[in-house]
């Protein structure tokens, strides 16, 4: 099994942060911009025509700029996308500031099933949403992060498949962290792994690499950070935080 992890497109929330420096009037669950789109366009004829590998098996958080990326890899790719219930951004959907966040329930089905036919969602995403949380701490963040990989692990580790996961830059800080065995005093994202809109993270879990004796006991390493941050795909004048 290897993983490739994929930040989202540009969102409406990224660009408002990008061009105010503010977080007065974002969306619990924004959309991607005309930006967002053209990234995941790209990254999707990348993965198409062999520049980024192309998943076999597709999974995407329920965030909605998540999903529209998902979409636009899915079509390209003639593959479902399997919705993850945990694979939300850090603190979840939420309504006003950073500083003093209300919890938002998250799309309901009906939105999320209108950006594509493809999405399959998990128990527990319905009408009235799938987000059920209250924030979280690092600790909780970490946790999450390593439930994730966990049940991917599950699900196809032995399998001789790429396992894509459309996600967000701040808990992609935890997949890696999980994935790789990066444990962080206290869940703390430090130090922290950059992710540019549509850059790619690849991790394979079962590729055997020859370690010293003296440093490992004679053992083997078998989870492989083969890049991180991959922007390929986009022109200089696409790429963005």
């Amino acid at each position: 099994m290897k993983l490739l992890i994929i930040r989202h497109g540009q969102s409406s929330n990224n660009l408002l942060q990008e061009t105010t420096g503010s977080f007065v009037g974002r969306s619990p669950d924004p959309v991607l911009t005309d930006l967002g789109q053209r990234q995941a366009a790209r990254l999707a004829e990348a993965m198409r025509t062999g520049v980024q590998p192309a998943p076999a098996v597709l999974y995407s958080s329920l965030m909605v700029r998540a999903v529209q990326t998902a979409a636009v890899l899915a079509e390209a790719l003639d593959v479902p996308v399997a919705g993850h219930l945990e694979a939300y951004e850090c603190g979840g959907p939420y309504e006003g500031s950073p500083l003093h966040p209300k919890p938002h329930p998250g799309s309901p089905a009906s939105v999320l099933h209108g950006i594509t036919s493809r999405l399959n969602l998990p128990e527990g995403a319905g009408e009235q949403g799938w987000y059920r949380g209250d924030g979280e701490d690092d600790a909780a963040r970490a946790r999450r992060g390593a439930r994730v990989i966990d049940d991917l692990k599950h699900r196809h580790l032995g399998q001789d498949v790429l396992v894509g996961l459309v996600c967000h830059e701040w808990i992609s800080q935890h997949l890696i962290r999980a994935a790789i065995g990066f444990d962080a005093p206290g869940g703390l994202a430090e130090p922290w792994f950059s992710l540019n809109n549509t850059g790619t993270v690849l991790i394979d879990f079962e590729q055997p690499v020859p370690v010293t004796e003296v440093a490992h006991n004679g053992g083997s390493v078998e989870r492989v950070l083969e890049w991180h941050n991959n922007c390929r795909h986009l022109a200089p004048d696409e790429i963005s935080s």
